[in-house]
């Protein structure tokens, strides 16, 4: 006999009728995103018990060296991310390579012509692993142009793709940070991050049961239950797709703290919100976790703020123990309904994009760049204004503060490349 069976069944218009009675005929005002009135569950597998979790630290490898990635390495990081990485293959043999994982960003401008030397220090040595980046779509995000034509750096990422072939860095890499910082809502960044991601498995010959290894970069903000639910849709929609496919993944999602929500005034508060986003991202299901330092918005940086970022990650993974279980809020009826409604409408979203040719015939067809610009325009007016809080910024402040001005100073006068949310410019 089960449980429950003990108790009368009660339909939803009876508990509301009980819900006004008990608030003396107040009504319950619920937001249609988190409906506690649920009746089925919807599962949404992550990963095997127990999690692997890699805390990454990302370099500049044109300002840092050996001591800064070993200096990192010590307080406890396992992943690293070389960006900017523009220099010759004698140079390779001075990186520190030694550790768990190792990623590789590569810009679209200097591809082609370091390409060979990375693959060649790579064949001489097998004992690493890792991935290449390379997203020519999220470049053009950024700068508003492609480096050729479209046509050309996406045969470039082609053939870079299949000259990874035998190499266990072979990696379909999508740059989702750009929807992140850009004011869009969960919804929106779920549909947009996979079909960007559509976009390249139209490029490359997919094998029934061919396994492909996937990594998305996303950006994590302060929303804590909204963000839960955006990651755990986003695994659920890339999964879909591969199924439907019939092509297996390994996927892995990165979540990077969503620069958008930091504030360049009152830093020591970023530290809180950093915790936010960390801790949504754990218990969202990513599988790679970065923390910014928390005074990367501020010209007076502090030797140990790359330390307490890292060890916030570190607190979450090892005194909560978080990271043992594979999904804690399974069976939550609120994450559970609110990452099912994430998950319907960007598959909807997904299927129109796909229906009108694609990710990038998509974006001139829906004029999605002048809905990007219009949705930082009302944050960036919700801030101003004060109806939507940044502690320390534009709520709460103290009167022995430094004075700011805060108007709005972004540019949106491009016509071509999206435009992020930086509080560091409303200043």
């Amino acid at each position: 006999m089960s449980f429950w069976s003990e108790f009368n069944s009660s339909s939803q218009k009876e508990w509301d009728s009980k819900i006004v009675k008990d608030l003396k005929g107040k009504n319950l005002d619920i937001n249609s995103d988190c409906n506690p009135f649920i009746f089925k569950t919807t599962h949404f597998t992550h990963s095997k018990f127990p999690r692997k979790i890699y805390l990454n630290g990302d370099f500049d490898m044109q300002s840092s060296s050996n001591e800064n990635l070993l200096e990192s390495l010590g307080y406890g990081i396992n992943s690293i991310t070389l960006n900017n990485s523009d220099f010759n293959e004698k140079d390779l043999a001075n990186i520190m390579h030694e550790i768990i994982d190792t990623h590789v960003i590569f810009s679209s401008e200097n591809i082609l012509k370091i390409k060979d030397g990375w693959l060649n220090w790579i064949k001489s040595n097998p004992g690493i692993s890792g991935s290449f980046r390379f997203d020519p779509i999220a470049d053009f995000h950024k700068s508003g142009k492609w480096v050729t034509t479209k046509e050309g750096d996406l045969n470039n990422w082609h053939q870079f793709y299949n000259e990874c072939n035998d190499l266990i860095f072979q990696t379909i890499y999508i740059d989702g940070t750009i929807y992140g910082n850009s004011a869009f809502n969960s919804s929106s960044q779920v549909a947009y991050i996979s079909a960007h991601l559509n976009e390249y498995f139209e490029l490359i010959n997919l094998s029934p049961n061919q396994t492909i290894k996937v990594i998305i970069r996303n950006a994590v903000g302060v929303n804590y239950f909204s963000e839960i639910a955006k990651l755990r849709a986003l695994r659920n929609v890339i999964t879909s797709i591969a199924n439907h496919r019939k092509i297996k993944i390994e996927l892995l999602i990165e979540s990077v703290t969503s620069t958008s929500v930091l504030s360049p005034i009152d830093i020591d508060t970023n530290l809180i919100r950093i915790t936010a986003s960390a801790m949504a991202s754990f218990i969202g299901g990513s599988d790679i976790i970065s923390n910014v330092s928390y005074d990367c918005l501020s010209d007076q940086k502090n030797k140990n703020a790359k330390r307490l970022s890292i060890n916030i990650s570190h607190i979450i993974k090892e005194e909560s123990k978080i990271h043992i279980i594979s999904d804690p809020l399974k069976g939550s009826h609120v994450i559970e309904e609110m990452t099912d409604h994430i998950k319907k409408e960007s598959w909807e979203l997904f299927k129109s994009i796909e229906n009108k040719g694609g990710w990038l015939s998509y974006l001139s067809s829906e004029n999605i760049l002048k809905l990007n610009k219009e949705n930082v325009l009302k944050k960036t007016s919700e801030i101003i204004n004060g109806d939507h809080a940044v502690i320390g910024f534009n709520k709460y402040r103290l009167s022995s503060d430094e004075n700011i001005n805060i108007s709005n100073k972004i540019d949106l006068t491009s016509n071509d490349a999206f435009v992020e949310l930086n509080i560091t410019n409303l200043i």
